[in-house]
């Protein structure tokens, strides 16, 4: 019967694959509130003007606009992700938070995106003199790639990528999950919250409203090694 245990790794694969699969590189585990009280959960990327967010529904899309609140569950995975975080939490007129941010932006190696909130600070006030003075100390986007690039600048101006987060390794593992043939071992991290019900009991659930149910299944799905 150990088939039974791989079609519920199988299963418990494809709940996985809905969960953790982000729709983007910086997409993080958060619960999103939004202006009209209703409140959703799952993986969140943050724009300067939007919020995405998919979780097992598919995608959904908001306005920074409409979003009261985001509670984030897990830690931001860069430095990327954590900048837009702060940016996020900034009223649009906090000048002197929009500067704080350009000068962190600068010492977490992020040169253009503290550009670009030195460029917001001078559009609320254009004589911002230490706006002005951050700005003329960032280093141009390609000073620092000019000499690595090949002599035909094919790859001119390309940035390198960025680190991987813990959503993307666990992509990655589950990539290489074989789905046919023998089971194998699964060593996949399920994002729970307090007090929910165990994935497996709730797999053992449908597997029991089966109309040709054989409490074998369940046997052979307990003595197979456990899974999350």
């Amino acid at each position: 019967m150990r088939w039974i245990s791989s079609c519920l790794q199988i299963a418990l694969l494809g709940i996985s694959l809905l969960i953790l699969l982000p729709h983007v590189v910086f997409a993080e585990l958060a619960r999103v509130r939004l202006t009209d009280g209703t409140v959703l959960r799952g993986h969140v990327e943050l724009t300067e003007e939007q919020v995405l967010l998919r979780n097992i529904g598919g995608l959904v899309q908001y306005q920074r606009e409409r979003v009261a609140r985001i509670d984030w569950l897990e830690p931001a995975g860069n430095a990327q992700s954590e900048g837009m975080r702060r940016l996020y939490a900034l009223a649009a007129d906090d000048v002197a938070g929009h500067l704080e941010l350009a000068k962190w932006l600068l010492d977490n190696q992020l040169p253009e995106a503290a550009r670009k909130r030195c460029e917001y600070v001078l559009e609320l006030q254009p004589d911002h003199e230490l706006a002005k003075s951050l700005i003329e100390s960032i280093p141009e986007a390609d000073s620092d790639l000019d000499e690595e690039q090949p002599e035909d600048g094919k790859y001119k101006g390309v940035q390198p990528p960025p680190p991987l987060s813990a959503l993307d390794v666990q992509r990655l593992k589950l990539s290489e999950l074989r789905l046919s043939g023998p089971p194998e071992r699964l060593n996949v991290f399920l994002h729970r919250v307090r007090g929910q019900r165990p994935v497996e009991d709730l797999v053992l659930e449908q597997i029991r409203d089966v109309p040709d149910y054989d409490p074998n299944w369940v046997r052979a799905s307990n003595n197979s090694f456990p899974l999350g």
